[in-house]
């Protein structure tokens, strides 16, 4: 949370899009459903999807805080997988405001 120049709170009400990219020990550990899960429960809209080179890409839309969280649990990971690095990288404003999360199955 952030504060305005009169020390009052701040709460972002602008949904930014960000691409994460997640490496480690993430395939073949449930680590897509994982990340569904805090997804939503966190009111992000986006995809996650395995890449051919085993890492995880998340493109997620929301609120930075509820974004902030949803790296906090990406670091952790679910039981079984080891996370070596998130990488987020900023894409702007959200284009649209709302939606659902899914996973993408393709590779």
């Amino acid at each position: 949370m952030s504060t305005t120049p009169s020390g009052r709170p701040y709460f972002p009400t602008t949904a930014v899009t960000e691409s994460i990219i997640v490496s480690g020990h993430v395939h073949g550990v449930g680590y897509r459903a994982f990340v569904l899960s805090h997804a939503l429960r966190l009111g992000l809209w986006g995809s996650v999807r395995n890449l051919e080179d085993k890492t995880v890409i998340v493109l997620v839309s929301g609120l930075p805080d509820a974004i902030d969280q949803l790296v906090l649990e990406l670091q952790k990971g679910p039981f079984g997988a080891r996370v070596d690095c998130v990488l987020r990288t900023s894409l702007g404003v959200a284009s649209e405001q709302g939606g659902s999360f899914v996973i993408d199955r393709e590779l």
